[in-house]
């Protein structure tokens, strides 16, 4: 079995500490990577999986619905990808970190709220920007999508600098041409380039030429899970519906979405609702 240099931080996230064994029979570059078990992170895995390079999956706990089905996910779909037989990467076991042991940061998490004022992006970017700066460099997955708050919100307050290493490549924020909030919140992360420059319906055609179409129905994205399927009216889900990816989304789930779009929140919706949740 091949050994290299590992980076590895505790699963309560005291500390960071290097591991060194012995020198790789193969110099292989180390990638961090922010995984989910959702349908952009793991194309990326899929992606750098044909590749002679190392992958460190993190995982951050937060204590979200879906921790569980994400999770859970991660576990299915990893042996796809050690299994395929085009696979040429090593994947490191997932470090879980807790969001509980982050360092506040003043200043980063104000900065998150001036950019979320203006472009609605998710209070997951407070924490993970400041996970970041104890991981720099580690991959975030951004789509290219106009409907995408964090894509905007990158787009339009900065500018992103391409970095093409040999057998992989990323964009930076640029740190002379961008907001000082940008910078701040997003500037330790490198966003891959197979992500920002592709839509979610581009992306299926990739899954298809990387032998990976199989896993497309395996990865996860609900929020707010119901009986351990989407909900169809959380923020990820209503996003599937309205890229042109329903076909993610269990019947039930779509009715319960256009019932929301015309609807609402009025106090008879909301009760119907929680009928619908205990028949679903």
């Amino acid at each position: 079995m091949e050994e290299s240099n590992r980076t590895k931080i505790t699963t309560s996230g005291a500390s960071i500490s290097t591991d060194i064994t012995s020198k790789p029979k193969h110099e292989r570059t180390l990638i961090n990577i922010l995984w989910t078990g959702g349908f952009d992170s793991t194309l990326r895995m899929l992606q750098l999986s044909k590749m002679e390079v190392e992958i460190q999956p993190y995982y951050l706990i937060d204590k979200r619905k879906s921790e569980k089905k994400e999770l859970e996910t991660i576990s299915k779909i990893l042996p796809d990808i050690v299994n395929h037989p085009q696979t040429r990467c090593t994947i490191l076991p997932l470090i879980k970190f807790k969001v509980a042991d982050l360092k506040p940061d003043i200043e980063l998490s104000e900065a998150y709220q001036r950019l979320h004022a203006n472009h609605l992006i998710g209070i997951q970017l407070d924490w993970l920007g400041r996970f970041a700066k104890q991981v720099p460099g580690i991959e975030l997955s951004v789509e290219k999508s106009l409907l995408g708050h964090t894509y905007n919100c990158i787009t339009q307050n900065g500018s992103l600098t391409r970095i093409k290493e040999p057998k992989h490549g990323y964009y930076v924020v640029d740190k002379k041409k961008s907001h000082p909030d940008l910078i701040k919140v997003f500037g330790n992360f490198h966003f891959p380039d197979l992500l920002f420059e592709n839509t979610k319906m581009q992306m299926i055609d990739l899954y298809r030429e990387l032998g990976f179409e199989h896993v497309i129905l395996k990865t996860w994205f609900c929020h707010t899970p119901i009986k351990n399927k989407p909900c169809g009216v959380c923020i990820p889900c209503k996003a599937v519906m309205l890229e042109g990816l329903s076909f993610r989304l269990p019947p039930f789930a779509i009715r319960r979405y256009k019932f929301h779009t015309k609807y609402g929140h009025t106090r008879w919706c909301r009760a119907l609702f929680k009928l619908q949740y205990k028949l679903a």
